[in-house]
């Protein structure tokens, strides 16, 4: 069996396909399979395009007028330390329930943060009149070098088709104050 998983995985490889990433049993897949629309009470609605067909791990999303790519729905991939939070949100993923991964993203002089990123475990969240079972991503962000920003943001994420449906912003301190908590307005497709 061991050398059928390394041809298939040769194989996925020729065809430069990328491997799905190491996913716990129980936790949501990286990006949604299908098309999915989450409307907010904050920002526009995301759209969720699927995976890119080059890496699983890197979702399709709109908001607005643009298309961007994320990994696992929830850092851009053109964001500072987006391939640290990547490796992070692999092992969260992977990991059970508490699992925490902490990495340093610089953006420049004063824009500095060590980042943590953690899988607060399974919850039964009733959102619309439905009920959702979800695994929290907390992603934690506090400044260093004189940056006294902090806060900590977490979204919840539908096990079954991976869709942030909820999301809670908590400012602790400093500045900018961006405001991100949402609530879902409706939630379709993804599956």
């Amino acid at each position: 069996m061991q050398s059928m998983t390394k041809l298939l995985l040769a194989y996925t490889l020729a065809l430069g396909l990328a491997p799905a990433a190491a996913i716990a049993a129980g936790a949501p897949p990286p990006c949604p399979v299908n098309f999915g629309v989450v409307d907010r009470s904050v920002g526009p609605s995301v759209i969720y395009l699927g995976a890119d067909p080059a890496d699983a791990e890197s979702c399709r999303m709109k908001r607005g007028n643009e298309i961007e790519t994320f990994f696992f729905g929830t850092w851009n991939t053109v964001w500072p330390g987006a391939e640290a939070a990547r490796q992070a949100l692999k092992r969260v993923y992977a990991g059970p329930p508490g699992t925490s991964v902490t990495f340093d993203v610089s953006a420049g002089p004063g824009l500095q943060w060590y980042d943590t990123i953690r899988n607060g475990g399974f919850e039964e969240l009733n959102v619309l009149g439905q009920l959702f079972r979800t695994m929290r991503v907390i992603h934690e962000r506090e400044g260093f070098d004189g940056n006294a920003y902090h806060s900590i943001i977490t979204q919840w994420k539908d096990v079954a088709t991976g869709m942030g449906i909820y999301q809670n912003y908590q400012h602790v301190a400093g500045h900018p104050e961006p405001g991100t908590s949402w609530d879902p307005v409706s939630v379709t497709g993804g599956e």
